[in-house]
């Protein structure tokens, strides 16, 4: 098995360090922002961002690497005009050596030394190769200061990418409806709400910090059975006249919840989509190698079954309405510490039910096998299209039960990622504290962003 440094060095093979260069006067007025050069954002021409991926390392020469060198996330990027992208740093450190000359002196050879120094010459922005960041990874990790603290940053990119808790699979399911909702026309955020409870939505303020209302966090029109429950909420504009309202919400904190579910409505196009997730475990052989991924069976999951039953009962088309597959309700299975990227396996709550009596190649059933499936699912973004063109779901009339399939959802210990997207006719407009009326907020600066 890899050690730790193994995967460090493994990482900045795939994603090299990018290497950002500040003047004395940049340095100076970041040092004397809000939050100092622990975390903070710039803004570049595009250019200077193409084709630069996010969640990866960055290493930061305060006036050009003569009085500082720092190591930090390169978090997320954001298209804020027509000329600029806006980037945003956090968990910054300082770290050993204290500048640019001797932290590329450290590579060893004068060949390598050169290399970096004159790829970066005249540059303010740069991503290494991956030879030079492989190189420089080993050498950093070598000096016993540095050691925890690019650990520190390595773990917070590990578990900020990974299926590992509950809060991962609602940044997973909050992706989902962004892109059913139009991810490539570029959603505008208008207003988020944050309660003090962990949420997945939180992963969205640092680029809308303008516009969240904390306080306005629990007060939803209209859904007073959840109203107490509620721990985020945001709302999202399409350019084309349609409005996606987001909200999570738990009974528990995120950590002590036993699961996740999406409720998707769409008012337009008259579906509703649930999805539950469920995180499939590593089967091993003797040598401790990974052969395949299996999800057991349980008994609160066939209860579970039995209360989603009782909505798609309900459920009767009207005269237009037209589906290729009415079931409501969508398992969604993960692979538990996976990357984000990894490709998930969706599979209608029929279907789930018709392959668990089916015997593995152990002989058990009541076990979903990632191998034994054989491809036999849908991928996520198949999944997406069917989604959001209304030729799955529910038909419309299981939406007049939302507000009792959220409860049912609650009742189960489970947190929720519930969206409803709807046309933009009436204008959203939150009423204030003091009961005034607050105008919409320009979002024009929050073109593009990165989900």
């Amino acid at each position: 098995m890899p050690n730790l440094h193994d995967e460090i060095v493994s990482l900045v093979k795939k994603k090299p360090f990018l290497v950002i260069q500040f003047s004395e006067a940049e340095w100076e007025a970041l040092e004397e922002s809000p939050k100092g050069i622990s975390e903070f954002t710039i803004a570049r021409k595009h250019d200077a961002f193409h084709n630069v991926s996010e969640h990866r390392f960055c290493l930061l020469l305060g006036d050009r690497g003569r009085e500082g060198i720092y190591v930090g996330i390169f978090a997320n990027k954001t298209r804020i005009s027509t000329l600029e992208t806006r980037v945003k740093i956090k968990n910054v450190k300082r770290i050993q050596p204290r500048t640019k000359v001797d932290l590329f002196g450290l590579l060893a050879t004068d060949k390598l030394t050169s290399q970096i120094e004159s790829r970066l010459e005249g540059e303010l922005i740069k991503a290494l190769t991956p030879g030079q960041s492989e190189r420089l990874a080993q050498r950093l990790l070598e000096i016993n200061f540095n050691k925890s603290i690019i650990e520190e940053l390595f773990n917070a990119l590990s578990r900020n990418r990974k299926f590992s808790n509950a809060k991962s699979l609602q940044e997973d399911a909050l992706n989902m409806v962004l892109k059913a909702f139009g991810r490539r026309r570029t959603p505008k955020v208008d207003k988020v709400f944050i309660s003090s409870e962990e949420t997945a939505l939180d992963s969205i303020v640092h680029i809308v910090e303008d516009s969240v209302i904390e306080h306005d966090a629990r007060s939803i029109p209209g859904y007073e059975l959840i109203q107490s429950f509620v721990t985020g909420r945001a709302i999202f504009k399409s350019g084309d006249g349609r409005r996606l309202e987001v909200f999570t919400a738990n009974r528990r904190r995120l950590e002590k919840v036993l699961g996740v579910d999406l409720i998707y409505v769409n008012k337009i196009r008259g579906n509703v989509i649930m999805v539950q997730y469920k995180m499939l475990e590593a089967v091993r052989d003797k040598d401790d190698r990974i052969i395949d991924w299996n999800y057991r069976h349980n008994e609160q999951l066939t209860k579970e079954i039995l209360r989603m039953k009782t909505f798609t009962g309900k459920t009767l088309p009207s005269e237009f309405e037209y589906r290729l597959n009415s079931d409501a309700f969508y398992m969604k299975f993960v692979k538990r510490d996976g990357s984000l990227e990894d490709t998930a396996m969706i599979i209608p709550l029929n279907h789930y039910e018709t392959i668990k009596q089916k015997p593995n190649a152990q002989g058990q059933t009541s076990t979903i096998s990632y191998n034994g499936l054989d491809g036999l699912y849908l991928r996520p973004s198949g999944f997406i299209e069917l989604m959001k063109t209304g030729y799955i779901g529910s038909y419309s009339t299981l939406g007049d039960n939302f507000q009792d399939l959220i409860n049912l959802v609650l009742d189960g210990d489970k947190s929720i990622v519930a969206a409803i997207e709807e046309s933009d006719e009436f204008p959203f407009d939150e009423p204030s504290a003091d009961g005034e009326s607050n105008s919409n907020i320009d979002d024009s600066s929050y073109d593009d962003l990165p989900f």
